[in-house]
C-alpha cells in the first residue's frame, strides 16, 4: 500500500493548520491514491475518519529528537509522495534546507507544495535554499500574489502556479455541512494572537493593540452596537496559544458587555460552525478570517503579516475591512466594527464557491504532474 507524508505546521493545536492537515490527507488519498498518510506531527486532531498517523513520538525523552529524525528520514525515503499542504512553510533557510534533504532522500514518486506562501526571506541564504527546494517539487501551488512573484523569480518555469489557500476545501474533504443561521446569528467574534513575541518584535505593540481592541469594544458596547463578545481560541499551544490574550481582553471588557470564551476545539469544522453563528468577527488570526469567508460571516481583519493582506487581495476584501494590527488606533477599529454591524453586510467580491474552485487547482496541478 502506498503512503504519503504530509508536512506543515501540524500538531501545533491550531485550527487553521488542522484544516490543512485534513484537506492534505483527503487529497493524498483522492488524487495520489495513497492508502495511508503520515503527518509530520506528534499529535493528531479530529480527522473525520482519515487514517492519519503521527510521524513523531508524542513524548519527550532523552534521545527522542534523534529517533524522530531517523524515523522521518526512513518514512520519507519510502513514501510515494511528500506533500507540503498549506501555510507559511518556506521562509527560513534552516527549515528549507532540511526539507530539501528529505526530498532528496525519497526514491519514489513525486512531491508537491500546495496552498503555501513563500517568504519574506531574511537573507540571501534563505532565497538560495528556497530556490533549491522549489526545484525539487513537481508542482507548487501558492496562495497569494506576493508568493507567486517571489517563486517565479527563483524558479522561472511552469511548475509554480497561483492557486489558493486550501482551507476552503475543508467541508468538501470532510463531507460536513454548516447550518445556515443567517437569521439567528448572534454575538461578535474576536480572534487575536500575540504575534510579536514569537518573532522578536516589540512586545509593547501587543499591549497597545490589546488596549485599542478593548477600547473599541467598550465604545461600541456603550453605543449599543455590541451585546455579546465571543472570544475564539484558534490555537491552544501552551506558549503560542490565544487563551491568555483572550483572557486579558475579557478582564478589560466584561464589565460593559457579555463575554463568552470558546476554547480550541480540536476540530476545525466545529470552529467554522462557531464562526457561522456570529454576526461578524474581528480576526487577527488569518484563518479566523478564512473560516469567516467560507461561511459568509462579515470580517474585520487586523493584518499583522503580508500573508494577511495577500489573502485579502485574493478574495477582494474592501480596503476598509483590512486594518493594520500595529498602526490602527481604537477609533479606526471601532469605526470598522460599526460599519460591519450597522450597515448591510459587505462581503468580499470573490464567492466561497469560486474560492473552492480555485483551491481545487492545487489538486488538479498534482493530477497533471503526478
Amino acid at each position: 500500500m502506498k503512503h504519503a507524508v504530509i508536512r506543515g505546521y501540524y500538531g501545533q493545536h491550531n485550527a487553521g493548520d488542522d484544516a490543512f492537515m485534513i484537506v492534505s490527507a483527503w487529497g493524498a488519498r483522492k488524487y495520489c491514491n495513497c492508502g495511508s498518510v503520515y503527518a509530520a506531527a506528534n499529535t493528531i486532531p479530529e480527522t473525520h475518519g482519515y487514517p492519519i498517523k503521527p510521524l513523531y513520538m508524542a513524548h519527550d525523552f532523552r534521545g527522542s529528537t534523534r529517533l524522530n529524525r531517523i524515523w522521518d528520514h526512513w518514512i520519507c525515503r519510502h513514501s510515494a509522495n511528500i506533500i507540503f499542504g498549506g501555510g507559511s512553510n518556506f521562509h527560513t533557510s534552516k527549515e528549507m534546507q532540511y526539507c530539501s534533504k528529505l526530498l532528496g532522500l525519497s526514491r519514489h514518486g513525486k512531491h508537491f507544495a500546495i496552498g503555501v506562501s513563500i517568504g519574506p526571506f531574511k537573507d540571501t541564504d534563505a532565497e538560495d535554499a528556497c530556490a533549491k527546494l522549489l526545484s525539487q517539487f513537481s508542482f507548487v501551488g501558492v496562495r497569494d500574489r506576493y508568493s507567486y512573484d517571489r517563486a517565479r523569480t527563483l524558479v522561472s518555469d511552469e511548475r509554480v502556479e497561483l492557486t489558493f489557500d486550501i482551507a476552503p476545501l475543508l467541508l468538501t474533504a470532510t463531507g460536513m455541512s454548516i447550518s445556515d443561521n443567517s437569521i439567528s446569528r448572534r454575538g461578535f467574534g474576536v480572534s487575536l494572537c500575540n504575534y510579536e513575541r514569537f518573532v522578536g518584535h516589540d512586545k509593547m505593540l501587543e499591549s497597545k493593540r490589546l488596549q485599542n481592541v478593548a477600547d473599541a469594544i467598550r465604545y461600541c458596547a456603550i453605543k449599543g452596537f455590541l451585546d455579546e463578545i465571543v472570544l475564539i481560541d484558534f490555537n491552544s499551544h501552551p506558549v503560542k496559544g490565544d487563551h491568555s490574550v483572550h483572557q486579558e481582553l475579557r478582564t478589560r471588557i466584561e464589565d460593559c458587555v457579555k463575554v463568552r470564551h470558546i476554547p480550541y476545539a480540536g476540530d476545525p469544522v466545529t470552529t467554522m460552525q462557531d464562526i457561522a453563528n456570529l454576526q461578524g468577527i474581528l480576526a487577527m488570526r488569518l484563518h479566523a478570517a478564512v473560516f469567516a469567508f467560507c461561511v459568509k460571516t462579515p470580517v474585520l481583519m487586523l493584518a499583522y503579516h503580508e500573508k494577511c493582506r495577500g489573502w485579502a487581495d485574493m478574495v477582494g476584501m474592501p480596503s476598509w475591512m483590512v486594518k493594520s494590527a500595529t498602526q490602527s488606533d481604537f477609533e479606526e477599529i471601532a469605526h470598522g466594527i460599526e460599519q460591519l454591524l450597522c450597515s448591510a453586510p459587505q462581503l468580499p467580491s470573490l464567492t466561497p464557491d469560486d474560492a473552492i474552485d480555485q483551491a481545487f487547482r492545487n489538486w488538479h496541478g498534482i493530477q497533471i504532474n503526478n
